[in-house]
């Protein structure tokens, strides 16, 4: 089952070693399913497809897994963030 970011889309809490109460979003990712025509660049057009539609930015290089990882963690540096993938 494929589920949207408006669908996984809530607030949440947590609470560290004495830092206040931060909010965050949580943002989800999913791949394409196994056939014979995903290929490995397909798989990051898609990743790169969500981001644009999560983040209303565009990544820098869809062209290697570590640009886009590094995007997203760009993207939620400035607070705490629940990552589904």
């Amino acid at each position: 089952m494929d589920f949207t970011t408006s669908e996984l889309e809530y607030n949440w809490k947590t609470e560290s070693q004495g830092h206040p109460t931060r909010i965050g979003t949580a943002f989800t990712f999913s791949g394409l399913a196994p056939t014979e025509q995903t290929t490995a660049q397909s798989q990051r057009e898609e990743f790169a497809s969500q981001f644009i539609k999560q983040f209303n930015n565009i990544p820098s290089n869809k062209e290697n897994w570590h640009d886009l990882f590094w995007d997203v963690a760009q993207h939620t540096v400035s607070n705490l963030w629940l990552i589904l993938s």
